[in-house]
């Protein structure tokens, strides 16, 4: 979470994005956890590094990063 509060407040991109801590999404066991609104992407094993690539691929060039990206009941794709 961090690491992302980070990248947006670098990128100045706090007027369009926000970050929300939350409950179990019931895939703890592949946390930390990311789920995005844009396109409902879930993203299991997110390490901070991924952040930037994260903002950077999915949101601003509308690629998802597959190897994070988790099925819809929890299991890697």
């Amino acid at each position: 979470m961090k690491a992302f509060v980070k990248q947006i407040e670098k990128k100045r991109l706090h007027d369009f994005l926000s970050i929300e801590r939350s409950g179990c999404l019931g895939v703890c066991q592949h946390g930390p956890v990311v789920k995005l609104r844009e396109g409902n992407t879930l993203y299991g094993n997110v390490k901070a590094e991924d952040c930037k690539k994260i903002l950077k691929r999915h949101l601003a060039g509308r690629k998802p990063i597959k190897r994070l990206i988790l099925k819809a009941k929890g299991k890697k794709k």
